[in-house]
């Protein structure tokens, strides 16, 4: 063993005379790693674990033998500590693709269970455009004032419209269905209303959309970073201590991020949907009205009726 480091102390020595080149220094000083692996610890890993610290040194090496050349400092030493750096990124490279595997497995589980716990007879069709038979051109916003203007004639037809727009991004087909028989408008009249809707809250929409990335986002990674932390928890050295307090406060940051993205999504969800004003303004009726209906709608109350006298205090006009 001894000839053998007195050996490997003398491969910089070898390559500034020209006895070997960088690549020849390389190949003998991973052998060197590959033959006596106990010295550098790797007897704790598996062999294909020790054959990507062996295929990493060969790809890496030649900076390494060139960055060693002029340090004053015996050659094994310095492979030693290259080697040891090698193991501990590797290693923490293990650990995130381990985690990132694992959240991901999680997710679909999840994602599954939500998925699977739905009713099947609705399916929310999220900000979703129009599909065939039905074509779209963009319509002239006074023509579709006046087809609801002069079609909804009762104050069910009116109710329904107004909770309709304000939904516009969540109504199934079933329910345009409905809609289309109780306020008597055709669908593709229907259907081009929610694309007016659409397009005049594309800017709200997009904002919001990448909001719920952000949060998506720091979601994933504080999960990620708590299963990092994890699996040190139990490791006391000084290494491992203080990558731990990095991974805290890079946990802690993103958790914050996380819970602050849910108050602004919560807080601005409103504004990503038609205002009342923007409601009243396409229905003709007046915005006190969109509030009242949103309002008893929200409390589940049974308010709608066909008779435009129901409530004598309440103005349509």
């Amino acid at each position: 063993m001894a000839i053998l480091l007195k050996s490997i102390n003398l491969v910089p020595e070898m390559v500034k005379s020209g006895k070997i080149s960088n690549l020849q220094a390389v190949c003998i000083s991973a052998e060197f790693v590959f033959t006596n692996y106990r010295i550098f610890g790797l007897q704790k890993f598996s062999e294909d674990f020790r054959s990507e610290i062996i295929a990493k040194f060969m790809e890496n090496g030649e900076k390494f033998i060139q960055s060693s050349l002029y340090k004053d400092i015996d050659f094994f030493k310095a492979l030693y500590r290259y080697v040891i750096s090698l193991v501990t990124t590797t290693k923490r490279h293990l650990a995130i693709e381990g985690i990132r595997t694992s959240l991901t497995i999680d997710e679909a589980i999840i994602n599954y269970e939500e998925t699977a716990s739905r009713p099947m007879f609705f399916t929310p069709v999220k900000n979703g455009m129009p599909k065939a038979p039905y074509a779209y051109t963009p319509s002239n916003p006074d023509s579709l004032k006046e087809l609801l203007r002069t079609t909804l004639v009762s104050k069910k037809q009116k109710v329904i419209m107004s909770l309709a727009i304000r939904s516009y991004s969540d109504l199934s087909d079933s329910q345009i269905d409905d809609i289309s028989r109780e306020t008597g408008m055709n669908k593709a009249s229907i259907l081009k209303i929610i694309e007016y809707c659409k397009v005049s809250h594309q800017k709200q929409i997009t904002k919001h959309k990448e909001m719920e990335l952000r949060r998506d986002s720091a979601y994933y990674l504080y999960k990620r970073y708590k299963k990092q932390l994890d699996k040190y928890k139990d490791d006391n050295t000084l290494e491992s201590k203080t990558l731990c307090d990095r991974i805290k406060r890079l946990m802690k940051l993103h958790y914050e991020r996380w819970i602050r993205s849910n108050k602004l999504l919560k807080a601005g969800n409103r504004n990503s949907r038609p205002s009342s004003k923007f409601t009243a303004d396409l229905i003709g009726i007046c915005e006190r009205q969109v509030r009242y209906y949103i309002s008893r709608a929200k409390k589940k109350e049974h308010y709608i009726t066909t008779e435009d006298n129901s409530e004598k205090n309440e103005s349509e006009e």
